[in-house]
């Protein structure tokens, strides 16, 4: 029992400093995987390649795909089935009135883009023996069309506009111009 104790604590202290830890294939949990995708983050993070608010946003939206598949289920269970039942919530979280969690449709895009990333990097590490048929659309989200705004040439030559304090950092276009 106390040979088992100390291995748990060299594995918590191994995982608290970052250090690889090996864990085979067919006994790694999403959570295992997950892990080392990102400490392989990390590392890209220290070498400078990517920011910190990547590393960050890409943490929060694995945690969300963890919580809703399981952190616990073998990673060699997740299928082409467990990322369209992730895909098919977040997209019915977007935007309804009625639903306090709702997000936009950006954060459904910034979510299954991570989500892909994350299963293209574990098909490229040869954790998955082939990549999910359904990828390749996986983080097509419907985007709401852009509302631009259009100002008439009496509104930018006329007084007030220059004088105002308010600074508006939406692109000016105007027609004729």
């Amino acid at each position: 029992r106390q040979q088992a104790e100390q291995k748990y604590l060299e594995f918590m202290d191994r995982r608290l400093r970052h250090e690889p830890v090996a864990v085979p294939l067919g006994q790694a949990s999403l959570a295992d995987v997950c892990e080392k995708y990102m400490q392989q983050l990390e590392q890209r993070h220290q070498g400078g390649d990517i920011s910190a608010s990547y590393l960050d946003r890409s943490r929060r939206m694995l945690d969300h795909f963890l919580n809703f598949i399981g952190s616990r289920v073998p990673f060699a269970t997740v299928g082409e089935l467990c990322l369209e039942d992730y895909r098919t919530r977040v997209l019915s979280k977007l935007c309804s009135a009625e639903d306090r969690d709702a997000i936009t449709p950006w954060t459904a895009k910034d979510r299954l883009s991570h989500v892909k990333t994350f299963v293209t990097w574990a098909y490229e590490m040869h954790l998955l023996e082939q990549m999910p048929r359904n990828l390749s659309k996986f983080a097509r989200v419907e985007m709401p069309e852009p509302k631009p705004k259009i100002f008439t040439v009496e509104e930018c030559d006329g007084p007030g506009l220059a004088d105002s304090r308010r600074v508006d950092f939406t692109p000016l276009w105007i027609p004729g111009r």
